[in-house]
Formats: C-alpha cells, sequence, structure tokens
C-alpha cells in the first residue's frame, strides 16, 4: 500500500504530492487524513506531513512512512472538497492551501487522551496505564496498541480526544472546591468558604483575583478546600433559559418551499420584517432536529451586530464567534468545542467556514453580495461559492440573505436554479429626489453640497433627526493640479495620479503605497498654485463643520468601523445627529435609522471601469434606501442614467442589465477567467501570453489581450493581462497556464486587475 502525502513545506519545487510505502504494521490503522512523519530529501531529515490518499500501487514510491501519527483522521472527506477547488489553479502552492484550510495548530506537536468511563469495561492491559481521571495519555511506547484502542472507542467503551502539548496551550486549569465547611477559620478565610457555598466550585484564577494566596492556601493546606484540575474552555455565549425564543407569527413554513433535509439554495432579502421573521422560523427548525446553523458575515466587525441582533430571537442557544484573528490557542479550543457538539450557533467570517462542523443543518451567508466574501490577497477564493460546494457535499440547504439580489442570484431564480422566499414581499415605497448637478452648475452653485441637499439636512437637524451623507472616496481629494500648467503628480510606477490627504499633507497611491509630502509650488513651472481637485470624505467633513459649527459629526469608514464609538452609535447611544461615510458606511445594520439619506456623488460608482459597476451602483442606492426612514436625496451628473431612474423598479433595472450582459456574453451568461503574466522582459511576457491566447482560441475559448496592466510593474516583473470568457473549461487548459522559470502566471475566476 502507498500513502499520498503532502509536505509542509511551502516552496514552488516541492509543490506535490509524495509517494511513500506503508509499513505492513500501520497498514492496518493509516487512513487518508493524518498526520504521519516521513523521511524526506538526500539526508532523509524527518518531516511532517499529511495524508492526502492511500493506492495500491505507485513507481515513484522509494521510501517508507515512518511514523503515524495520528489515532484517527484529523478531517473528513469535505476537507478534501474543498482542497481540490482550490488547487485547481496550477501555480497555487499546496502548502498555501494547506494553512488557508488547517489552523497551524494541527500542525504542532500534541498528545492523544483516551478518556474511559467504566474501568471495568476496559482490557486488563491497559487498565493500570489510567490516571484518577479516568485518562490514558498515550506515549510513543504506547502507540503498538493503536488499533485495539481505536476497537475500544467504536465500542463506545472508551473515546480518544487530541490535546495540543503542554508547551504549546495549556489545556487545564485549577479549580476549588468545598471539602469542609465547619473547620475554624478566621474572617478573610470565612469569605471564601462562603463564596463556595453561594457560587459552587470556582477557577482558583477567580479566587485570586478576590481574596489573599495566603488564605486560600492555608484552607487548601487543612483540607478545607480541594483543589482539582478541568480543560479549559472558551466561554461561550449563554443566555436566560426562562425566555421565551420568539418567532414569527405573519409566516408559515408550510407555505413556503423549504425542505431542509437536502441541498438546495435560498435567497432571503433580509432587511424586511417579514424576511427576518421567515429567518427565525428555518433556524428554530434546524435547531429543533438537533443540527447546528453556520452564519458567515463578510466583515469582521458584522460578528458582534449579527449576534447581537439575533440572541434576542434565540437566548436559550449557545453561541460560539470564529472571528479570523483568534490566537492558536482560542482557535484550537474553540475548534474543539464545535468538534464535541455543544454550541449550535456559530458566527464568523470566511475563514470559519473552513471549520468543521459537525450535525451541520444550514449555511446561512449574511450580505452575500458583498466582495469581503472573496480574498484577493495571497490565496484567492470566493467564500459563498466554496459554502455552497460545501452544502451540496453535506447535502444540507444554503440561504443567501442581501438586502437586494446580485444580477446572477436574479438569474438563477428565473432559471429554477434558487428558489426565491421573498418573491411576495413588496418593497418599502420611499420618496426619492433625484438632483441635477449640472443644473447646479450652470447656476452658479460650485459646492460638494447642493442647495436642496443643504436645506433638507437643516430641516432635519431641527427636528431632532438624523442625518447620513455617503461620499465614496475617503481621502480629502482624488488628485492635485498645478492650475498654472496642468501638471498632476503621479505614483512613478503605475502613472496614475497621486490621492491627496489634507490631514497629513501627504500625496499617496492605494495601489502601490508610494506616497510623497504635498508641496503648493509645481515642480514644473514654478507657480504656488498646485491645489486639490475633487471632493473626498475629508473634505466633505471640513466642509459640514463650517456648515454646522454646532454640530459633532461621526466619520465611518474602513479605518473607523472597529471603533468602540461607532459601536455605540450602532446601538444608539450615540449623540451625534449627522453621519457621513463612505460605502462601508452601508455595511451597518442601520435600517430605517436616518430620516435623511444623502449620496453626494452617485457618478463615483457608475462611471468606475468595471463590468459589475451599473449592478454595484444598484446595490448601493437600493442599500441607501433602506437606510433611510423617509427621504433619500441623489446627487448625480447623470439623472437619466437607468441605474438612477430605475431605483423603484427592481424588474426593469434587472431586464436592461441582463440584456447587456448578454450581449457582451458577460456573467451570469459566461464566465471570465483573468490571467496575469509576470516577467523580468516585457517582451517576452507578452509573447508568451500571445501564445496562450492562440492555444486557449483553438480550444474554441473567447480571449481578449493581450493587454499591458495599469501598474505595469510589480515587484520589478513587467505585467500583461489576459480575460478568457467561456461556459466550459477543459482540464487540459490548465496545463497552459503553469509558471515556468522565466514567466509566473497567476489566474482567478474574476475581473480583478486592471
Amino acid at each position: 500500500m502507498i500513502a499520498q502525502v503532502i509536505l509542509d513545506i511551502a516552496h514552488e519545487q516541492i509543490n506535490t504530492v509524495y509517494d511513500y510505502f506503508i509499513k505492513p504494521v500501520d497498514i492496518q490503522h493509516i487512513k487518508k487524513g493524518m498526520r504521519v512523519m516521513v523521511p524526506f530529501g538526500t539526508s532523509d531529515t524527518l518531516r511532517m506531513a499529511f495524508v492526502y490518499n492511500i493506492i495500491e500501487t505507485s513507481d515513484s514510491a522509494k521510501k517508507y512512512v515512518e511514523e503515524v501519527i495520528d489515532i484517527k483522521p484529523i478531517v473528513d472527506d469535505e476537507f478534501f472538497i474543498l482542497f481540490d477547488a482550490l488547487t485547481q489553479d496550477p501555480n497555487v502552492l499546496i502548502s498555501d492551501v494547506m494553512q488557508t484550510l488547517l489552523p497551524k495548530i494541527f500542525w504542532m506537536s500534541y498528545q492523544h487522551v483516551v478518556q474511559a468511563s467504566d474501568l471495568s469495561q476496559i482490557p486488563d492491559e491497559f487498565v493500570h496505564k489510567f490516571n484518577k481521571r479516568l485518562e490514558w495519555v498515550i506515549k510513543d511506547k504506547d502507540k503498538s496498541h493503536l488499533y485495539k484502542l481505536k476497537k475500544l472507542e467504536q465500542q463506545g467503551i472508551v473515546t480518544i480526544k487530541r490535546h495540543v502539548s503542554k508547551r504549546n496551550i495549556q489545556t487545564y486549569e485549577t479549580w476549588i472546591e468545598l471539602k469542609e465547611p465547619e473547620i475554624r477559620k478566621n474572617d478573610s478565610q470565612l469569605k471564601i468558604i462562603q463564596h463556595l457555598l453561594t457560587y459552587g466550585n470556582t477557577s482558583k484564577k477567580e479566587l485570586l483575583a478576590q481574596y489573599s494566596k495566603s488564605s486560600i492556601q492555608w484552607l487548601i493546606d487543612h483540607e478545607a478546600i480541594k483543589e482539582f484540575l478541568v480543560e479549559k474552555r472558551i466561554d461561550h455565549h449563554k443566555f436566560n433559559r426562562n425566555q421565551q425564543i420568539k418567532t414569527g407569527s405573519n409566516i408559515s413554513l408550510d407555505n413556503q418551499p423549504i425542505d431542509l433535509s437536502k441541498h438546495q439554495i435560498y435567497a432571503l432579502k433580509g432587511y424586511r420584517n417579514e424576511s427576518i421573521e421567515l429567518r427565525n422560523q428555518i433556524f428554530n427548525q434546524v435547531l429543533s432536529q438537533g443540527k447546528k446553523i453556520f452564519i458567515m458575515v463578510p466583515e469582521r466587525f458584522m460578528i458582534e451586530t449579527t449576534k447581537d441582533a439575533l440572541i434576542k430571537n434565540f437566548p436559550n442557544e449557545l453561541w460560539i464567534e470564529l472571528p479570523s484573528e483568534l490566537s492558536d490557542k482560542e482557535l484550537y479550543l474553540r475548534y474543539n468545542q464545535i468538534e464535541e457538539s455543544q454550541e449550535k450557533i456559530i458566527i464568523g467570517n470566511k475563514k470559519a467556514l473552513f471549520t468543521q462542523m459537525h450535525h451541520l443543518g444550514l449555511i446561512y451567508i449574511v450580505d452575500a453580495n458583498d466582495s469581503t466574501h472573496q480574498t484577493f490577497e495571497g490565496l484567492y477564493y470566493d467564500a459563498v461559492e466554496l459554502a455552497k460546494l460545501k452544502g451540496r457535499h453535506l447535502n444540507i440547504p444554503i440561504c443567501l440573505e442581501a438586502d437586494t439580489y446580485s444580477v446572477s442570484v436574479y438569474q438563477d431564480i428565473l432559471n429554477g436554479n434558487v428558489v426565491d422566499l421573498s418573491e411576495d414581499l413588496i418593497d418599502d415605497e420611499k420618496h426619492i429626489t433625484i438632483v441635477d448637478m449640472k443644473k447646479e452648475l450652470m447656476e452658479g452653485h460650485t459646492k460638494m453640497i447642493s442647495r436642496y441637499l443643504e436645506e433638507e439636512i437643516k430641516i432635519s437637524l431641527l427636528n431632532h433627526q438624523k442625518v447620513l451623507l455617503i461620499l465614496n472616496h475617503k481621502s480629502y481629494a482624488p488628485f492635485v493640479m498645478c492650475r498654472t500648467c496642468s501638471y498632476v503628480p503621479k505614483d512613478p510606477e503605475t502613472g496614475i495620479a497621486l490621492n491627496y490627504s489634507e490631514k497629513n499633507h501627504m500625496l499617496y497611491s492605494h495601489m502601490t503605497k508610494h506616497q510623497e509630502p504635498f508641496q503648493k509650488t509645481c515642480p514644473v513651472c514654478g507657480k504656488p498654485t498646485i491645489k486639490s481637485v475633487g471632493s473626498g470624505l475629508e473634505q466633505l467633513e471640513k466642509y459640514i463643520k463650517e456648515l454646522f459649527p454646532l454640530e459633532s459629526i461621526l466619520r465611518v469608514d474602513q479605518d473607523s468601523l472597529s471603533n468602540r464609538k461607532l459601536y455605540q452609535y450602532i446601538m444608539n447611544d450615540s449623540k451625534e445627529r449627522i453621519v457621513i461615510g463612505t460605502q462601508m458606511a452601508l455595511k451597518t445594520s442601520w435600517v430605517n435609522t436616518f430620516n435623511l439619506v444623502g449620496i453626494l456623488m452617485a457618478d463615483q460608482w457608475l462611471k468606475v471601469p468595471r463590468y459589475q459597476a451599473y449592478e454595484d451602483s444598484y446595490l448601493m442606492l437600493k442599500k441607501s434606501k433602506q437606510l433611510a426612514l423617509n427621504h433619500l436625496v441623489i446627487q448625480t451628473y447623470d439623472p437619466l442614467h437607468f441605474v438612477i431612474k430605475d431605483l423603484n423598479k427592481e424588474v426593469d433595472f434587472y431586464q436592461e442589465e441582463l440584456s447587456n450582459r448578454k450581449i457582451s456574453k458577460l456573467p451570469p451568461f459566461r464566465n471570465l477567467l483573468q490571467i496575469k503574466l509576470l516577467g523580468m522582459s516585457y517582451l517576452k511576457t507578452y509573447q508568451h501570453a500571445f501564445v496562450i491566447k492562440e492555444k486557449l482560441t483553438e480550444m474554441g475559448l473567447q480571449v481578449l489581450g493581450p493587454a499591458q496592466s495599469v501598474k505595469l510593474k510589480e515587484n520589478q516583473h513587467y505585467q500583461v493581462l489576459l480575460t478568457v470568457k467561456y461556459q466550459h473549461l477543459e482540464p487540459r487548459m490548465y496545463s497552459l497556464l503553469k509558471s515556468n522559470e522565466q514567466i509566473k502566471i497567476k489566474i482567478v475566476p474574476d475581473i480583478i486587475w486592471y
């Protein structure tokens, strides 16, 4: 028998599986998904590896697996399905995929602990190996018994757990229990006894925080209290069990096409009260079957706000959060809790999707349209698509919650591939005013806020109502220019105009991180006439303070969303009545919060050079409308654009956009694959791209390019782009996209490079 293994080495030359013979003694218990030690290289250095597959024969196997570390696999088939999806790209490092799918703590050393409940059922040869806690910590000399122990586990006599070695993580903590409360004691010791009588067993750490160490030690020495060890656990979210779970009363599951027993994709417009009731009923149905729910949110800050919004409806359930920045220790403990089926509702962002969740009954994706569900840096993946793959494997439903459906989801609903749970719900009617900024200019008004919007802000503030203003540019201005000779400072690497930040008087590039000090004197003509052009959030904040000097302002952008002050505003504890922000403000849970919402420059979304620009603009404007309690004001230079005109006519928008996409052979009618080639020589890189284009064209694929990237170089390598439109890809196509020594190739199933 042969074990195909993956080595934990990040190197292009070792980016494959390796074949090793399995020793006869290990054949019975080695399984796919276990960790092993294998000799590697000319010096046969022992390396930790991961069993990818077990096969009968191999021509390349030369050495034997030295040691099988695990008693049972640490991952199941779901892991390998996701692994295969992420390694379709021939240039992806397998080690990167492994680190994405598995927390690095699983690559650390750990012990196996055999837990018994009744020693009378344990074979005599093993009884003496168990300690007072009925645990047997497996050592190297015990590994010959692994096969017998596995049989005992299958019979339900023992359970086998993994514990990370104590040099990596502390898995136990000391607790105190009361033994002899009547023993003579002083006042300080009496308080400790009273604490234990009132609250029961307590961690020693908690007692030491309230009482003196000497008093606690005296009681231990005189056997009034006793120390014992318990497995250290993460605090979970548990609430008053006397509360009644709230369920929807207006929508019946009997009238909805929901089947939780099979894989099906559902779509739900999540902000309406009726949709919230339906969501709660679905959750109750899943939980009543003893299954778990995984809620995936796009942003880290949304974990807390989403949980808070749901807790009042599910106070009796145990919750666990899986934010991406957990330490190894915290992550390990939370993985253990999930594996042991304690928590029923798991909430996290895209990284949490890779957690193994036994008895999972539903994957619920919040803001399914949000591009943050995709990872663009490092290993590319789309967590929504991987969630669908996971749901298909587990044969469970997926629910895509969005305020407004994407064009692709709408087409899938028409084709019967997605079930619309909101088809009978009527959109809220709100007052929308469109301000033509060209007319404002013609009438001599050049300010960033129109006269109409300024007047509406004044009225709202006089009535003590809240106002939200959106301008989707974070800095002070998009660029600066000399008013004498038209010189514009540009990024030396990309040739793109530098943004201006007045706060620190710097010019900077978002693409290359290049920055330089702002100077009013032009280096070309020598005149002190360099000034900002265009508007940004910094400039808006300055202008609003001038208009309303007595009003405090809350600013919301990507840098402030983790700010405690913002969270207080979400919880309606803040005094600010004017909020300004980028599109990040639209990711909050502020539905029907603001009397007035103003979009200062809708054209900033409409004119972005992306094929999804109109769709993104429409989704943003619809979200803005939902945040407005009464009135939405849109400032634009293109008031007759169909995206703006059809804001209250969803079907008209979808028909127009789908018609345009069909003519252009764009998603959802064709799939896209973008190819980026990087090389030291521009000519050789371009020629290689052209060869790839010719070969892909021969396969019947439509290929656009080669085209020079806007950012000409990346790490001293020239960049050339190809875009492929296709319905189905042949596996042999990927062999053409393999990097070589001179040309590196990257591919993504979307357009992300320009």
